[in-house]
C-alpha cells in the first residue's frame, strides 16, 4: 500500500513542475514569436516597397 501523503506530494511535485515548464516554454515562445513577427513585419514592408 502506497503512502497517500507521499503520494499527494509527488503528484504536487509533478504539477509544480509541468507548471513552470510550460511557463518557460511560454515566455520561450513568446520572445521567438516576437523576433519571427518583427522580421514578418520587415518583409511584408519590403514587398510593400518593391509592389
Amino acid at each position: 500500500m502506497v503512502d497517500p501523503l507521499s503520494l499527494m506530494a509527488c503528484v504536487a511535485a509533478i504539477v509544480s513542475a509541468i507548471a513552470s515548464g510550460a511557463h518557460m516554454m511560454r515566455r520561450l515562445f513568446s520572445k521567438l514569436r516576437g523576433k519571427f513577427g518583427s522580421a514578418c513585419n520587415s518583409m511584408r514592408e519590403l514587398s510593400n516597397l518593391c509592389i
